[in-house]
Formats: C-alpha cells, structure tokens, sequence
C-alpha cells in the first residue's frame, strides 16, 4: 500500500483523475460549482441584486422596507398612526403600546 501508487492510497494522492480531483483540480465539480464559477448558484445570492440577498439589503420597497421605511406599516403602527389600532394604547403608558414605544430593548427599539 506503500510503494505501489495504483493502491487505495495512491488513488488518493496522486491521481489527480480519480474522485479527490473532482473536488479539488476541476472547477466544474461541486467545490467549483461553490468558488469558481460565477454564474453558477452563488452568482444568484452574491451578485444579483434582484434576489433573496437583495430583497432584504437593496430594495427598500421589501421586506426591510415595510419594517424601517415606511410609516404604515407594523412598525409606524404602533409609533406614528395615532388613529389606528395603538391609539387605544397611546394614553395608557402602561399598556402594550407603552411596551413598544417607550423601551428601547423592546421589537421596536
């Protein structure tokens, strides 16, 4: 198993055609498929902004967008709109919508 390089250790060595140079010489393999080559899988959460990684960074129209910027929203529903739902809780400081307004360790903050 030592000296001969056709054995199980030399197929691992140094055939670079066997099963370790699919992983580690040929970029089109599944190591390849992740690191080399950008239109791949990864090109879609790296470079495209109009994906899942771009809903939440770029667009402000999104997911982020109904939480941060606009004030209709859950967050601007408990904060700004004083004729909705937290009107009820305005006045009171004691009840929910003093819980999210007031403390800064609470969802909102």
């Amino acid at each position: 198993f030592l000296d001969n390089s056709r054995t199980i250790s030399g197929l691992f060595q140094e055939n670079s055609r066997r099963i370790p140079g699919e992983f580690q010489e040929n970029s089109m393999s599944i190591s390849g498929l992740f690191q080399e080559n950008s239109r791949r899988i990864p090109s879609q959460f790296q470079d495209s902004s109009r994906i899942i990684q771009g809903r939440f960074q770029d667009y402000s129209r999104r997911i982020p967008g109904e939480f941060q910027d606009n004030s209709r929203t859950i967050s601007g529903l408990f904060q700004e709109n004083s004729r909705r739902i937290p009107s009820q809780f305005q006045d009171s400081s004691r009840i929910i919508q003093g819980q999210f307004y007031d403390n800064s360790k609470s969802i909102s903050g």
